[in-house]
């Protein structure tokens, strides 16, 4: 049972970093594109 709910814990979190991580991302990208249009313009 401990163990379980350790490995579930565990999982939640990767889950969570995962999605942040992805979010992170595309936020960078997004302000990359918009750098690089105010640049050109």
């Amino acid at each position: 049972m401990t163990a379980h709910a350790n490995a579930s814990s565990i999982l939640v979190d990767l889950v969570a970093s995962v999605t942040r991580a992805c979010m992170a991302v595309t936020r960078n990208s997004t302000t990359a594109k918009t750098s690089k249009t105010t640049t050109t313009a």
